[in-house]
């Protein structure tokens, strides 16, 4: 049977219940509703942008009192006739600022409620730009139109822009979206952004889902760097045609700006159960797909994990927290159980229907990053028998970087899903047909299984008093942990005076105590 090694650098930067409520998912980090004084908006958020006469939308653009205030709780941003053309020979003046150089982000889910006061050559934007733009000049690195309007138009355009859209002129995936509006009053125009999609609404409901796809043409997906916010209201172009006098001033008013982040204090996400065929999980259909043994090199309490059937649920968390040493490598090798060899005449139904997908969050931020392709090798068959076998005996070797801090911990994730399918870049969209295996991994500076003690935290004292472990010495706050014979954590304890007795019946045990300054103390207890 042919083994699949993968090798990655991380670059640290339960049960099935635990799905997040959609209140619970975000967490707000940027909020601007202009309740301030009435004036200018706060320029340690908002700057100006800059007139460039060759681009449409910034081609009258000017820092003024009348372009862009705040007045009655309402950011309003105005395209006028230029009041002083003796100084600025632009017939006329629009407003626009953005967020470049004081606030950008990574991934999240962007509110912004406003309204307009149209006009002949209208155009007003909620948009977003790469703050560095890794991928090259326009449109290589992106652009991300949340809403756009021209004109008197009922409807708003949502765009994306691309190397792949615009200078390929790719549009499957759909790029774009029109949609009605109510065009007297304030409406929220959204956008909610991942690692593998990008989906855009209006008042709540979804209008646009792009996704990101496996494709050889390039640039199909620069949105993976930090991006900026824009609110403009442009006047004229090629898109609105010229520019009705009688009809301006042309204004946009914002009530309020809120960018949310993945809610890192709450748990993971657990991809939830699909079948194209409609059978639940636990259904008998199912029972020979699962990873039979699961073993570990450089995991400091080694994994050595065998079973001979599925667990209960789809979705499988190895109990035991991994201990990595910083600076080490580490592997993890999956076998999968297998019903025989393979055969291009018998559909054998274990996980080489399956292709694997191997993600990390590696600051805990509750935000998967995709760390390795897609394993399957030359199959899904095309005529429904035989399997891909490079499914069936994987490992995945990993080194721990310098810059991980000690005590932190990640996940990692193995998820086999449909062969079928079209190629997954996230670690929380449903499994269809599949399995999802989690381990927990956290970065020490020392062996806490060593039988040698290590640098001294106050002497500690430990002693067996019949069932109970008794503890001496300490300073407050230290963690102690328990571990059996087999390196399986049996109880952890957080200390809160000098000494602390535990409850453990006689067997041989492993006593790991480490202080809040992560000095540890390790002794081998019988």
């Amino acid at each position: 049977m042919k083994r699949i090694t993968l090798i990655f650098t991380l670059i640290l930067l339960g049960s099935i219940s635990m799905q997040i409520k959609a209140e619970d998912y975000w967490k707000l980090i940027f909020e601007d509703d202009f309740n301030q004084t009435d004036g200018m908006p706060d320029e340690t958020i908002w700057s100006y942008s800059e007139r460039k006469s060759h681009i449409n939308w910034c081609m009258y653009v000017k820092k003024h009192p009348e372009t862009v205030k705040v007045k009655d709780g309402n950011l309003i941003v105005r395209a006028i006739k230029n009041p002083d053309m003796a100084s600025d020979t632009a017939k006329y003046i629009t407003g626009a600022i953005e967020s470049r150089g004081k606030f950008s982000f990574l991934y999240g889910k962007v509110d912004v409620r406003a309204k307009f006061k149209a006009g002949q050559g209208a155009w007003p934007a909620i948009w977003m730009m790469p703050e560095e733009g890794k991928y090259g000049w326009w449109p290589k690195s992106g652009e991300i139109d949340i809403m756009e309007r021209v004109n008197y138009e009922n409807i708003v355009h949502q765009t994306l822009h691309t190397n792949f859209i615009n200078n390929l002129r790719i549009r499957n995936p759909n790029p774009t979206a029109t949609t009605p509006f109510n065009v007297d009053d304030y409406n929220v125009y959204g956008v909610e952004w991942y690692p593998d999609r990008i989906v855009f609404f209006v008042n709540g409901t979804e209008t646009l889902t792009y996704p990101r796809i496996v494709t050889d043409k390039e640039g199909q997906w620069p949105f993976d760097q930090k991006f900026y916010l824009i609110l403009n209201q442009a006047a004229g172009g090629s898109w609105t045609g010229p520019i009705g006098d009688n009809t301006l001033p042309f204004e946009m008013y914002v009530d309020y700006v809120k960018v949310y982040q993945r809610n890192e204090n709450k748990p993971h996400t657990i991809p939830e159960w699909t079948s194209n065929q409609g059978f639940a999980q636990d259904d008998e259909r199912w029972k020979d797909t699962f990873v039979k043994k699961i073993s570990s090199t450089g995991v400091l309490n080694s994994i050595n994990y065998e079973t001979d059937k599925r667990p209960d649920s789809y979705y499988f968390e190895y109990p035991d927290t991994l201990y990595v040493q910083k600076y080490k490598d580490f592997s993890l090798r999956l076998e999968a159980f297998s019903l025989g060899e393979y055969t291009e005449e018998t559909v054998l139904q274990d996980l080489r229907y399956t292709a694997a997908y191997i993600f990390a969050d590696y600051d805990d931020d509750k935000i998967f990053e995709e760390i390795a392709p897609r394993i399957i090798g030359n199959t899904p068959p095309t005529n429904g028998t035989g399997g891909n076998m490079d499914v069936m005996d994987i490992t995945a070797q990993f080194r721990v970087p310098s810059q991980a801090k000690i005590n932190s911990s990640f996940r990692i994730r193995v998820i086999y899903d449909n062969a079928w399918k079209q190629n997954r870049f996230s670690a929380d969209l449903p499994v269809n047909e599949g399995m999802v295996y989690d381990f927990i991994v956290k970065v020490v500076a020392k062996n806490p299984f060593s039988d040698v003690n290590d640098v001294s935290v106050n002497n500690p004292k430990v002693f067996r008093q019949g069932d109970f472990v008794q503890i001496s010495n300490l300073s407050e706050n230290c963690k102690i942990r328990v571990f059996d014979f087999t390196g399986r954590l049996i109880n952890t304890t957080i200390s809160k005076g000098s000494a602390i007795s535990i409850k453990i019946p006689k067997q041989f045990l492993i006593i790991n105590i480490e202080n809040i300054d992560g000095l540890i103390y390790n002794q081998k207890l019988n």
